[in-house]
């Protein structure tokens, strides 16, 4: 069986993200959800999948300013769609 794989991405984490929370969220309730991915250029398709949060930014990791950043790391659940 092929492994799925998984998605790492470097985060600057601002309370106000809706879509981070959610990530943040799934992450303590070790759930699975929908993921999209649009690449910048625009000409590349757009993929979609299901993934876990594996890891997420924790507030320890702030720096002297207060910002959060760190890795956030999905593992994906199945296929990748291209759309």
């Amino acid at each position: 069986m092929a492994d799925p794989g998984t998605v790492t991405m470097d985060a600057y984490c601002v309370d106000s993200d809706v879509g981070l929370a959610a990530m943040e969220a799934s992450f303590n309730a070790s759930t699975s959800k929908s993921y999209k991915i649009t690449f910048p250029s625009g000409s590349t398709p757009i993929r979609t999948f299901s993934a876990s949060v594996r890891s997420f930014p924790q507030i320890g990791n702030a720096s002297k300013d207060g910002v959060v950043t760190g890795t956030i790391e999905l593992r994906r659940s199945g296929a990748v769609v291209k759309s």
